[in-house]
């Protein structure tokens, strides 16, 4: 066993059979990973999610077993799923974070220290890292990050002394097996994996400790680390919903309708399988040509099927409570359609947030400490991670919530000084950005400096031109304010 250091690096995506490979049957010389050997028995048996080209009797199953490989085609060929598993994960690592350091109780802004964790978090493609190992995670229930550390140590030993993490890679269940689990009931980790053993394809395989590995499983039940897909829930509404938009489309496809052939009553049975073969595939023909004594008509679909609309859209309710996710965004916002999308954004994105804070516990912070306990992002403090906010609202409510904070900021003038108006607004107090001046003496040192200092316009003159001597209308407005100022002061109180 080589030590994990530059000459093995596990970020390199592993090369793994395919199913059409599987052709050698396990324990066979010739044989094939167990997961190529699972994706050819699901191909040859069929799932629900599977359209039926067969017997009907595989779709719309209730209650079966799901497998590994039908939840990767379901991903793959369903745009509920592939909504759930991959956009979702994209969601959530999309706008990113900042790291604070706190202290005192207080957070503190630290540039440096979140410049230098995104600079080495940059250097490990994090990011997307974090983005694949997510979707493992929500499509087979848990994935692992391998930890690439530079310690010369074997894999399967723990880590000692590490100089720096080099690299990272993200691992699904279908490459990786619990090889060995923490049989010791006194053990905080009882129950748990220990020894993880990674198939790269190709007879490789990989035995890693615990230790350099994060665990991600945001959904556990009653599996000590094993989660629960974020389809299973919802497969059986995702497997009617597949195949009832199947065979909405057998039905469209046949003209739409059905042939409806008249023969005469003394047509024998061979006779008139024999005009059926002669026919061919009549969805391919562009004209058809009969004999007298026959007679065609087109039972079309139009008056005799139901519309689709009043089925799909209870199945899409029901995915949407089950995902947790409102159905206008499953759906996607149809242009000009805004009712109630504002509430659909919000809903979706406080959704996401609580998906980041499960994430930040199991991927995120995890790794943020191994980086700041081997020095190799200083200094080692306790720190916060903030997300940023993925929610924006449109231009025209933008607008419209900046003018109605205006206002409301124009009537607590009325009865609050500007320094208690600012600080709702987490805004410095007026005195320290004026140097101890208040109100309408910073008005009047602005005034002054205008009409002191040459080609500084404060407040443009009418002709809005600045010029290297001070311009009449500033000296106006300078000494007409000085009026009004001082006798404001004179009978303040009065």
């Amino acid at each position: 066993m080589k030590a994990l250091g530059k000459r093995l690096n596990l970020a390199k995506p592993p090369v793994v059979a395919k199913a059409g490979d599987a052709k050698a049957a396990i324990g066979s010389p010739k044989a094939v990973s167990a997961r190529a050997a699972v994706d050819q028995f699901i191909a040859g048996y069929g799932s629900s999610i599977d359209i039926p080209r067969t017997e009907l009797s595989k779709g719309a199953k209730f209650g079966e077993q799901i497998t590994p490989q039908a939840l990767t085609f379901a991903v793959r060929r369903e745009p509920v799923a592939k909504r759930l598993v991959m956009d979702v994960a994209e969601d959530i690592f999309d706008k990113w974070f900042t790291i604070h350091p706190i202290g005192a109780g207080e957070e503190k802004p630290d540039p440096t220290l979140n410049a230098s964790t995104q600079a080495e978090l940059e250097g490990l493609n994090a990011k997307l890292i974090f983005i694949r190992a997510a979707q493992y995670e929500r499509r087979y229930g848990w994935s692992i990050i391998v930890l690439g550390f530079e310690d010369q140590a074997n894999l399967e030993a723990e880590v000692g002394n590490p100089t720096r993490i080099d690299h990272l890679a993200a691992y699904s269940p279908r490459a990786v097996s619990v090889e060995k689990e923490d049989e010791d009931p006194n053990s905080d980790r009882f129950g748990l994996p220990v020894i993880y053993k990674i198939n790269r394809g190709k007879g490789r395989t990989l035995r890693v400790h615990h230790s350099r590995v994060l665990h991600i499983a945001t959904r556990l039940d009653e599996h000590p680390w094993a989660g629960v897909p974020i389809l299973e829930s919802i497969w059986d509404d995702v497997t009617v919903y597949r195949n009832m938009r199947w065979a909405a489309g057998q039905v469209y496809w046949r003209l739409p309708g059905i042939l409806v052939f008249k023969f005469p009553e003394n047509y024998t049975k061979e006779e008139i399988q024999n005009f059926f073969s002669s026919l061919g595939d009549p969805n391919v023909r562009t004209f058809i040509g009969l004999p007298k004594d026959k007679e065609v008509d087109v039972l079309g679909a139009k008056g005799r099927v139901l519309a689709p609309e009043e089925f799909i859209d209870p199945i899409m309710r029901s995915i949407s409570m089950g995902a947790s996710i409102p159905k206008q965004k499953l759906e996607g916002t149809e242009a000009g359609a805004v009712t109630g999308s504002e509430v659909n954004q919000r809903e979706y994105y406080k959704y996401v947030s609580g998906q980041q804070k499960l994430y930040e516990a199991q991927m995120v912070g995890p790794l943020v400490d191994k980086l700041l306990e081997i020095g190799q992002v200083k200094p080692d403090v306790d720190y916060v991670i903030e997300w940023a906010s993925a929610f924006q609202l449109d231009l025209a409510t933008e607008a419209a919530a900046k003018l109605a904070d205006a206002q409301a900021a124009s009537v607590e003038l009325r009865y609050m000084t500007v320094d208690e108006v600012r600080a709702k607004r987490n805004l410095k107090p007026i005195t320290e950005i004026t140097d101890g001046k208040v109100d309408g003496q910073v008005l009047l040192s602005l005034l002054e400096i205008e009409a002191k200092a040459p080609g500084i316009t404060v407040m443009p003159g009418p002709t809005g031109q600045q010029g290297d001597q001070p311009s009449e209308p500033a000296k106006a407005r300078l000494a007409r304010f000085r009026e009004w100022f001082d006798e404001a002061v004179k009978n303040f109180g009065k």
